[in-house]
């Protein structure tokens, strides 16, 4: 998905405008898919006994680490959303102080303080094959689009042409190098039918289970 994105695709936002399907159909694609994923990650917590959660968190966590470890950042970051969703945060799941490290430490990667410092210095120090987070992008061509006029005393403002050219660059930096990996049924099909389930799911059922699993207070009063 990540290598089919053209160039003109994160021209203008056009992942953000109505027809977003027929100007940015592989950005839409590949973030429709990351929202998927992040659903599914939720879903399958709030799905489970308590007793069973904190498992279900570790095989998640397992998974983000070996997304990291592949250089896969967009899969990282989708499971560490489906962690930090409020319908799963709210229940305060625990883990060993092993475990919780290492989330702390992904987390720590994927948070947006000072404009993604962190994930920006892993991620530029990553050899491809690798699939950077899509979302940073967007939010940087974003701010080069709402923050620099396309003309300027009549004339195209070259520097932010040449701004959103270095971005794009770098996108396409990343879809040269192929990965070479072997498909493995069992864990296909265990991805697929998740997200299958996830699909029926919005984030207002998912908030639904939660509330059933933790009532508010005022709710149990």
């Amino acid at each position: 998905m990540y290598k089919a994105i053209l160039p003109g695709e994160f021209l203008d936002n056009a992942w953000n405008s109505a027809d977003k399907k027929t100007k940015s159909p592989n950005v839409t694609k590949i973030t429709e898919h990351f929202n998927l994923i992040s659903r599914w990650v939720s879903l399958s917590l709030l799905t489970t006994d308590t007793k069973s959660r904190t498992n279900v968190l570790k095989v998640f966590l397992k998974m983000a680490v070996e997304c990291q470890i592949l250089n896969n950042f967009h899969g990282m970051f989708a499971i560490l959303g489906g962690f930090s969703a409020s319908s799963v945060h709210r229940l305060n799941i625990k883990l060993s102080n092993e475990k919780a490290k290492i989330l702390e430490s992904l987390k720590a990667i994927t948070s947006p303080a000072s404009s993604w410092r962190d994930y920006r210095t892993v991620l530029h120090k990553t050899n491809p094959p690798c699939i950077p987070f899509v979302g940073v992008y967007q939010t940087d061509l974003t701010f080069i689009e709402e923050g620099n006029p396309k003309y300027l005393n009549g004339l195209i403002n070259f520097k932010k042409c040449m701004l959103v050219a270095t971005t794009i660059q770098e996108i396409q930096q990343y879809q040269q190098q192929p990965y070479n990996l072997a498909t493995v049924p069992v864990v296909r099909d265990f991805i697929i039918q998740g997200t299958k389930l996830a699909e029926a799911t919005d984030n207002n059922a998912l908030y639904d289970l939660s509330l059933k699993l933790s009532p508010r207070e005022s709710t149990m009063e």
